[in-house]
Parts: structure tokens; sequence; C-alpha cells
């Protein structure tokens, strides 16, 4: 029986995450039969309310920062990474069972915790995003690394599912993906731009596809608590306040700008609005900026907050009923665009460009691409100009959509059929 361990989850309380975790599980079942899933994640206690199947185990691992390169051996931090790399290599010595294929300039990512908690998997699977990549930082970089080597150190092949990758900032970041490709067995991307950027630096392991984000084969939940109320277009929203900080402005100045642009949609265009809080971590509550908004609207009866305890497929449901789509959030832009939903994104790094590039027409992306830029939130009246010309052309959005997602779905599947395809010739080769 296949034994499947899931990373790289940070918690359904993220609604992009609880999609791609859906749909991984889902995917992963129908390829591997019988197969039994250990998903670790940050909120273990939330996600079991949320996941139920009797073949998944839940297993709290919390995010831990790591450096990319190894401390100075000089350093008290540097003597005890050699004294317990020193302990590790004698355990290895000491036990047939484990594998000695890790690199000693590897061992500053390599978890301890993780790799007893690892032992007696067939196949680990890191679930997508951004996260290789330097939006989030060194640290960041270094924690979903050693997911790969913690892995990687016990013999385990490592998949990654439908990522965008990159772009790296400095020379250490890529050089540490170049090193951690020798580790990976399997990965797909989400988009071209991502291909594209990889092929550029020479960074793609021995098994690469190019097919599309795992969340497009979410399904939509029914029923589902519908946000139309008076008979006018609904226009979906999904604002996340930690966008001001790639916008350059003040949360203020954020706040204003999103203002504007409700009361637009609203008085000129004369819609009623419904906000997706497609985020509600600690960390990243989408429903305090989104509350925010409508107290100071005096809340307003044309809009609306979707702020209950949805789950990804319910708000994917709410989006699917709308007749246009503005997103910040990048799995909100995935619902709304794998449901034909016309949708504009706010982008603040390429994996928003490669959506928009996977989801159009040439023509479309040549002439009034449905993408802003975080930063023209320092003057409004470019975002206003953007979704103009999208509202008057959202039917050519609609069409185009139609003709491009079908694809996406497909390939959406495709992650998981190719990824079976490889292990068995792995298998029967050994």
């Amino acid at each position: 029986m296949t034994k499947i361990a899931i990373l790289g989850c940070t918690g359904c309380k993220n609604r992009g995450v609880d999609a791609l975790v859906l749909c991984s599980l889902s995917g992963l079942s129908k390829v591997f039969p019988g197969a039994l899933f250990s998903l670790f994640t940050w909120t273990s206690e939330y996600d079991r309310q949320r996941i139920r199947d009797s073949n998944v185990t839940i297993i709290e691992y919390p995010y831990r920062p790591r450096r990319l390169s190894p401390p100075p051996p000089a350093s008290p931090q540097g003597r005890k990474q050699a004294l317990r790399h020193l302990a590790r290599r004698l355990k290895r010595s000491l036990s047939p069972q484990a594998a000695t294929t890790s690199h000693p300039r590897h061992s500053h990512l390599v978890c301890p915790v993780l790799q007893g908690r690892l032992q007696g998997f067939d196949l680990v699977v890191i679930t997508g995003g951004d996260v290789y990549s330097s939006e989030y930082g060194l640290e960041s970089l270094g924690y979903y690394l050693s997911l790969i080597h913690t892995a990687q150190s016990l013999g385990i092949p490592v998949a990654l599912l439908g990522h965008s990758i990159g772009r790296f900032s400095d020379p250490e970041s890529k050089s540490a993906w170049l090193d951690a490709c020798q580790s990976i067995s399997f990965l797909t991307a989400r988009d071209g731009i991502t291909s594209d950027y990889l092929n550029s630096i020479h960074g793609t392991p021995a098994n690469y596809h190019v097919t599309a984000d795992v969340a497009f084969g979410l399904v939509k939940a029914k029923p589902y608590p519908a946000q139309r109320s008076h008979g006018l277009p609904l226009v979906a929203l999904s604002v996340s306040a930690g966008i001001a900080q790639w916008a350059g402005i003040s949360l203020a100045d954020y706040t204003q700008a999103w203002l504007v642009i409700i009361r637009t949609i609203l008085d000129d265009w004369k819609c009623d609005v419904v906000l997706i809080p497609h985020v509600q971590e600690s960390y990243g509550d989408d429903r305090i900026i989104q509350t925010n908004l409508h107290r100071l609207l005096g809340f307003d009866s044309r809009v609306s907050i979707a702020a209950a305890d949805l789950s990804a497929s319910e708000y994917k449901a709410i989006i699917a009923d709308a007749d246009f789509l503005i997103a910040e959030r990048m799995h909100a832009a995935v619902a709304g665009i794998s449901s034909f939903v016309p949708t504009v994104i706010a982008s603040y790094s390429l994996k928003a460009q490669g959506l928009v590039r996977e989801a159009y027409c040439d023509d479309i992306l040549q002439n009034s691409a449905p993408l802003y830029q975080a930063s023209d939130y320092r003057d409004v009246s470019l975002v206003l100009e953007t979704l103009k010309v999208a509202w008057s052309a959202r039917e050519e959005l609609r069409k185009s959509l139609r003709n491009n997602v079908p694809s996406l779905i497909e390939r959406a599947s495709s992650n998981f059929v190719l990824l079976a395809e490889w292990y068995l010739r792995q298998h029967s080769d050994h």
C-alpha cells in the first residue's frame, strides 16, 4: 500500500491551500487507488474539521524558518549544527534502513523532526504556489527547500505539483534552487512563464512538465449561500490588505483606493458587490480590511461580505455566480477563471502574469490585458481605466475563457496522471 506525505500546507484557513489540498487528495486517490495519505499542516486542529477522509491523517508541522546557507562553524549555532550533523551521520551508519544520499552541504536544510516523521513513506508531494521564489524572503525559501532536502535525505522521491517557480532576485536564492533541483524527482509548472524562466536559468529537474494549477479541478459546492439581493449585476472582489506592501503605499492609501473602486462599481456601473475573504489566517485575515471597507461605506446594503467559515468550494460557487471578478488573491482568481467569470487580476508577482497568459487569448492580452500592477494603487485612475476596459469587454473575456479554460482543467488533471506514470515506471525499473 502506497504511503504519500503531502507537505507545504500552510492550512485550510487559506482557501487557496484548501483548494490545492482537496484537489491533490482527489487527484492522487484516483491514480494511486488505496493509498494512505498524511497531510503535514500548520493548522492541524482546524484542518481536521475540513478533511474527514479515513485514508488521510492530519499531522501538525509548523513553520520553521531556515537559513539558505549553513552558519559559520566558528559561531555557537554553527558548532551546534556541526554536532547535530555528526550525530545524524552516526545514527545513519548504525541504521541500515536510513538512506545516506544527503550531501553534507545540505545538512542545515535537513529538519530532524520532519526526518523522523517521514520514515516509511513512499512518496512526498509538495503542493503548489509561488513559495519557491524570492517573494517571501530567504528564510521562507529555506523552509520550503528544507522539505525537499529532508525527504531526499531519506531517499524518498519528491514531487512538486503545479508550482510557479522564481524569480530569484539574488545569487544565493538562485543557487539554492539549482542545487535543490538535483533532489527533486518530479516537477510540474503551472504556467508558461515559469517554464520560460526555469529554462533560462537551467533550473529544471530531469522529470519536468508544464501543466496547470491543481485548483482548476476544484468542484463548486451545491448548495451555497447566494449573494444576489437587488437583481443587479454582481461584482465579486477579492481584497487583501497585504498587497499594500507590494504597492508601496500605506494601508490608509490602499483603503482609500478601494473605496474609490467600490463606489465606482456601485454608482457608475450600477452593480452589487460581494467581498470574498479568501484567506482568514491570523497573519493575513481578509475579513479585517473587507469589514473596514464595508464600515467606511456606511454598511451600504448593496455590499455584502461572504465572511462565514466557508470552504474553497463554496467560495468558488459564489464567485461563479458573479458577473465579474477583481482578484488580489491568486486562487480566488483561479476560481473565477475556471468558472468562466471575466476576471481582472491585481499583479504583484509573475504568478498573476502567468495565470492571465494561460487563461486569455492573444488578442485580449495584446490589446487590453485584464491585469494591473499593485503599484497602480498609487494612482487609482490607472486601476479604474483597466477595470473600465475589462468591464466593457466582459463578454469577450468570457468567450476567451470558454475557449481556453477546458484545456487548463485537463492539464490540471494531468498533474496526477503524469506523476503516476513516472512513479510506476520507476518501480517497474526496480
